[in-house]
């Protein structure tokens, strides 16, 4: 597996970066949290720097650029606040793009009753603990425990473990300092990465 750590600094590769793009179209994906905007302990607080928005508009006015997050779509939207990049909202479930352009998957629709009990009975069990915050996307839901005690975050997990038992077709996922409940069928961020560049036509071999 390569973590990050183990893979080489951009800077010391620029050559080799630039001989794999030389003559090709370049399209640009990033994620949101922890690469545009930094971790902060309240996820609501994770804005985008001017510098940040700066750069990702003088980008998107060369070459294609996508942000695909695990945030509801609206909440990218305004902290992205940019029209001239494809924006990849809930893991891919909702997408947008310049112009006005929307999709919606409607693989994922039939899971919204799902999430609406487990969101229920997530906040039966840790709206005492203190420190959980409770994130309802529309597609997905994300436990937040960077303010829990150590001592206690064993039980945010049991009781994450326990309303999935109840929600055989939704599935847990682990990000930094949160559990992510969703859809459990094969969609991901990959997926939707795979699902822009075919939609955009740009499959191709001259695209890197």
């Amino acid at each position: 597996v390569k973590t990050l750590d183990r893979l080489p600094s951009v800077w010391e590769r620029q050559s080799a970066i630039r001989a794999r793009i030389e003559g090709r179209r370049l399209v640009v994906f990033v994620d949101y949290d922890g690469t545009l905007a930094p971790i902060v302990e309240d996820h609501t607080r994770a804005d985008l720097g001017e510098d940040m928005r700066a750069a990702l508009a003088e980008l998107a006015g060369k070459v294609t650029v996508g942000i695909v997050s695990g945030r509801d779509l609206e909440d990218l939207r305004n902290r992205v606040g940019l029209e001239s990049v494809f924006l990849a909202g809930s893991h891919g479930f909702d997408i947008a793009g310049p112009k006005g352009w929307r999709e919606t998957l409607q693989k994922g629709l039939s899971f919204l009753p799902d999430l609406e009990q487990a969101e229920a009975a997530l906040h039966e069990r840790l709206d005492a603990i203190e420190g959980v915050a409770i994130e309802r996307k529309r597609f997905s839901i994300a436990v937040h425990y960077r303010r829990v005690r150590p001592q206690d975050v064993s039980r945010v997990e049991e009781s994450v473990d326990r309303v999935l038992q109840r929600q055989p077709r939704l599935r847990k996922g682990c990000g930094k300092k949160v559990f992510r409940i969703q859809p459990d069928i094969d969609w991901d961020k990959g997926h939707a990465v795979g699902w822009l560049l075919e939609r955009l036509g740009l499959e191709r071999p001259d695209v890197v």
